[in-house]
């Protein structure tokens, strides 16, 4: 088992680098800083027919409010009630 300590965080990777050079993907690299990303980004795509991609890995991607269940939710899944008699 691992021991964390609060002095552990914000040392990983948050910002993803994607190089793709005539639209194929030839580097992903992962960074602590957009500072570091960035220098990269800017020495990539000095060369022609390479694009780069950033996503900072620290955002929040999705809404977690649509995990929710609302009470109105709760009635519109299958029907309560199941005929099991054989006809």
């Amino acid at each position: 088992m691992t021991n964390t300590k609060p002095a552990d965080f914000g040392e990983t990777p948050t910002v993803e680098v994607r190089v793709f050079h005539h639209g194929e993907l030839i580097e992903t690299r992962l960074f602590e800083t957009v500072e570091e990303a960035t220098a990269l980004v800017a020495s990539r795509e000095e060369v022609p027919g390479v694009e780069c991609e950033i996503d900072d890995l620290s955002a929040l991607t999705h809404d977690n409010t649509s995990f929710e269940v609302g009470a109105s939710d709760l009635d519109g899944g299958y029907p309560h009630d199941v005929d099991t008699a054989e006809p």
